[in-house]
């Protein structure tokens, strides 16, 4: 039986409304199935078109077979200018008898469940075949215990065995294949989760020479993620960027040779704009002596209610994803494409820049003894929303990192993993002291270290040596910093007492840079930080 979950009724402001608001009681309705026009995908949802054919002289139209994963709220009706629309309502429908199998296209995760339903029909039958075989044998048995002589009851004894040999061995072989197809089928049914309902919709209409009527509306139930793949050739420096998109739904319809659109703006509903307040100042009126002020209200009873789940139709397949430029980007993926509604992730390639880039081997000495290659390029044009970047450097894989993590302002710094052929060592500089008291009752101390970088390598190299100078956070503590050489960068990136010294070394070459600090700060405190 065909059970209704919900309808939801809608009016068209247009003076025919009135006209065909009788129109769902009387005459009959065109039942039609629509197909899909063009699926805009973003981030957190998709817009759906479809487009229906109306016949000439329609005055009722039901558009039926629609999952009901789609808010709505959304639905928008698109009709030629000499169609009217009048009223229209949506209704769900759950499929509890499966009365709409043969009406409405099934899914491929519904195909492969059908598929192992009638593999255990078929087995179970089998079964019971095998069972009957195995009361057949025990009934022959049965009747051959009295029979007299050896060598015939020798003969019948070896015809039993090695007939109930093969008939328990099949009966085995059975129910094994049987909880093999069970375990299947109930991790596709979990996978698949509970059947979302059918939607029809019934319209009232005027269209006398027909037309192609569209249906638009948006789900939660879809989405794309970017991802990205940068490849560095070490040799040349250049640096192939591979933009990818990571499509999925699980609208409860397969997709099939359907036109994607992928937008990096997600649709806002409320386009309000926000209006300014009035700044009001007023002065406080005098209390009286003694007046307490009143204990702060309660929180609300509403706070502490938990959140009913949502529906599983309702759930959004992606998380939203906040994605900031001046302009949306749109990507139309070519051919027709399919989707099937498993929720699993569908790659495609959006595009490759090449980007001219700058390697070098970066060393943090004090840290770690490690370079690591880092590839500084300028950064694309357009709108790149943050997502996964994959990593490989002369074909291999290094790692991956995240967009968000290797933009640098107007530039990209991609890390390519370490550099086993840059060889960096510390030691401590002739400078360095214990703690030292003055007559003052001041402390100072004095630290100082000196790094040595080579290069490995046959051919030239550029290294970038970074070093953390101590940086004070009170007056009372003063630090004098002393390079040897001066370094390049004295904020580097921007950071306070961050230094670089960046030489391009040829092969085999190495080069030392120092450092040394000396910290004077009162001697009855303890400096926290100071190594």
């Amino acid at each position: 039986m065909l059970s209704k979950k919900s309808a939801i009724l809608r009016r068209s402001p247009i003076a025919i409304a009135v006209m065909l608001a009788g129109v769902f009681a009387g005459s009959s309705a065109n039942a039609a199935l629509s197909a899909i026009s063009g699926i805009t995908l973003y981030p957190g949802g998709a817009t759906v078109e479809r487009e229906v054919q109306l016949s000439p002289g329609s005055s009722r139209l039901e558009v039926t077979c629609l999952p009901a994963s789609f808010d709505p709220q959304s639905l928008r009706l698109v009709a030629p200018p000499d169609v009217q629309l009048g009223d229209y309502r949506i209704e769900d429908v759950a499929d509890t008898d499966g009365q709409l199998n043969g009406l409405c296209p099934t899914t491929a995760t519904d195909k492969r469940i059908r598929t192992l339903q009638a593999q255990l029909a078929e087995l179970k039958a089998r079964t019971q075949a095998v069972e009957l075989s195995a009361a057949y044998l025990k009934s022959v048995s049965e009747q051959n215990a009295g029979t007299s002589g050896k060598s015939s009851m020798l003969s019948v004894s070896r015809a039993l065995e090695e007939s109930g040999y093969a008939v328990f061995a099949q009966r085995d072989e059975i129910r094994q294949q049987q909880e093999e197809t069970q375990m299947r089928l109930d991790a596709l049914r979990g996978d698949a989760g509970d059947p979302v309902p059918k939607r029809t919709i019934r319209i009232a209409l005027d269209a006398p020479r027909g037309g192609r009527l569209t249906i638009a509306y948006d789900t939660q139930r879809a989405g794309w993620i970017p991802a990205y793949q940068a490849d560095l050739d070490s040799s040349s420096g250049q640096v192939t960027l591979e933009r990818r998109a990571l499509v999925a739904q699980a609208t409860g319809e397969d997709w099939q040779g359907v036109k994607l659109q992928l937008s990096t703006s997600t649709p806002v509903r409320n386009t309000r704009i926000l209006q300014p307040d009035t700044w009001r100042l007023a002065l406080e009126e005098p209390r009286p002596n003694g007046y307490a002020p009143a204990p702060p209200p309660p929180a609300m009873a509403a706070q502490m209610v938990p959140v009913p789940r949502r529906a599983d139709t309702d759930t959004p397949l992606f998380a939203p994803t906040r994605i900031e430029g001046t302009f949306l980007t749109k990507f139309e993926i070519p051919g027709n494409i399919d989707v099937p509604s498993d929720a699993q992730k569908v790659g495609f390639t959006l595009s490759h820049e090449s980007l001219p880039a700058k390697v070098i081997a970066r060393v943090i000495p004090a840290q770690s003894t490690r370079a690591w290659l880092v590839a500084m390029a300028n950064r694309p044009d357009g709108d790149w929303p943050d997502g996964d970047v994959q990593l490989r450097r002369d074909g291999a894989q290094v790692g991956q990192t995240s967009w968000s993590e290797v933009i640098l302002d107007d530039q990209l710094a991609l890390p390519f993993g370490p550099d086993e052929q840059v060889f960096a060592s510390k030691a401590d500089g002739p400078d360095t002291t214990g703690t030292v008291k003055t007559s003052n009752g001041d402390a100072s101390k004095t630290l100082s270290a000196r790094y040595t970088v080579k290069n490995g390598h046959r051919k030239p190299i550029n290294v970038e040596i970074v070093e953390s100078a101590p940086v004070s956070d009170s007056a009372d503590i003063k630090v004098t910093s002393t390079f040897t050489p001066k370094p390049d960068e004295a904020a580097w990136q921007g950071h306070q007492g961050i230094v670089a010294w960046k030489r391009t070394l040829d092969g085999g070459e190495e080069v030392s840079v120092g450092a040394s600090y000396t910290v004077q700060y009162p001697g009855k405190r303890r400096v926290i930080g100071l190594r």
